[in-house]
């Protein structure tokens, strides 16, 4: 029986994790040789891996430029980034090159199989009772459907005018999506417009410069770590031996965070479409094929839907996922707002909600788009 393929690369997680969940891993040291194996692969028709899990802190940063490829192509590969230290600037560079999730490589052979399975199809997170008592409305699932159907068929010459300003400043797809957690904790591909480069090949020097976190920790791999006869292992030149790749691995100890202003890999047309929101308006096909709401609590990504599973935070998933929501209208701008005021905000949408409501909501939603944060 053929295994779902996850390739492993420049990662600290040991394969035999994911070789034992039944996965086929298949190891590359580097992320130059993993595209362009990919590359190949892409080329020649043949079947691309069901997920990646990749390092981020590498000496060169090199991550961009797998994120900005994986980006370009029609059919996504998810990708889980793999680090020893999991902050805020690392989730907040997660969230930026559409990570689907973090994870530490010592995390727990049983969660690692949830997330995995979840990602790659095998199966759904488990459902709260709770947030299957309440089903959407009639009236506002056919309020979702007039409107968003409306509003794409009136925005559909705008829809092509971005499209083909994408298109001309840089290669590549003019949408991307993320697996986000909605309604129930159904998982849903979230779409937007692209806004970054495709391609980070010559980026990489101008990006070292521009890096705001000097930062490093040192990590050797572990040489107990063996490899078995069944996990293949690439470099650059092809095949390697195990002792070469935990040699060459060794290398690699020098980590750092890495954040830049004016991120060079966002286009033009990328920055004008973020800064009007125009980057959101995809979310109306979500709307329309029931995976969102005009108005709800807003979809999460895994690695913050997964903390929020016991019986108090389980109850902003009864609510729909929504593009605008009651956090929008109430304290956006508010440089004071902490994470349980949010969540407690969803929690009271989740529980209150009606259809008028929602009307209300939709009507304060333009103003509160232009407020500014007062700081």
């Amino acid at each position: 029986m053929n295994r779902t393929e996850i390739l492993l690369i420049n990662s600290p997680l040991n394969p035999h994790k994911v070789l034992n969940l039944g996965y086929q891993p298949t190891i590359y040291d580097d992320v130059y040789s993993a595209i362009n194996g990919l590359k190949h692969r892409k080329s020649e028709g043949q079947a691309m891996p069901s997920l990646i899990i990749s390092g981020f802190n590498t000496i060169d940063h090199s991550f961009i430029e797998l994120a900005g490829w994986l980006e370009g192509l029609d059919n996504k590969i998810p990708v889980i980034l793999c680090e020893d230290k999991i902050g805020k600037t690392l989730l907040e560079e997660a969230e930026e090159n559409n990570v689907a999730d973090v994870i530490s490589p010592n995390i727990e052979i049983e969660i690692l199989k949830t997330k995995i399975d979840l990602i790659v199809g095998r199966t759904s997170i488990k459902q709260s009772e709770k947030a299957l008592e309440r089903s959407i409305s009639l009236s506002k699932r056919l309020f979702d459907i007039v409107l968003s159907g409306t509003l794409l068929l009136l925005l559909s010459p705008l829809f092509l005018v971005v499209i083909i300003a994408i298109k001309l400043e840089s290669k590549g797809a003019a949408f991307y999506w993320q697996k986000r957690v909605g309604t129930g904790y159904k998982i849903f591909n979230f779409y937007k417009f692209r806004s970054m480069r495709p391609d980070a090949d010559s980026m990489v020097d101008q990006l070292k410069k521009l890096n705001h976190y000097g930062a490093s920790n040192d990590q050797t791999p572990n040489s107990n770590q063996l490899i078995g006869d069944s996990i293949e292992l690439f470099d650059d030149k092809g095949m390697i031996s195990e002792t070469q790749y935990l040699t060459n691995k060794s290398v690699d100890e020098k980590q750092s965070f890495f954040k830049v202003q004016n991120d060079p890999r966002i286009t033009k047309v990328g920055q004008f479409i973020r800064k009007t929101s125009i980057d959101e308006l995809p979310q109306l096909l979500n709307v329309l094929l029931g995976d969102m709401s005009i108005v709800g609590n807003r979809p999460l990504p895994l690695y913050e839907a997964e903390k929020l599973t016991d019986d108090l935070w389980t109850e902003r998933f009864m609510a729909p996922s929504g593009i605008t929501g009651l956090w929008q209208v109430t304290e956006r701008g508010k440089s004071n707002t902490s994470e349980d005021s949010r969540k407690m905000l969803d929690i009271t949408y989740a529980r209150t909600y009606t259809f008028w409501g929602d009307i209300k909501i939709l009507l304060k939603t333009p103003l509160a788009a232009l407020q500014q944060e007062n700081v």
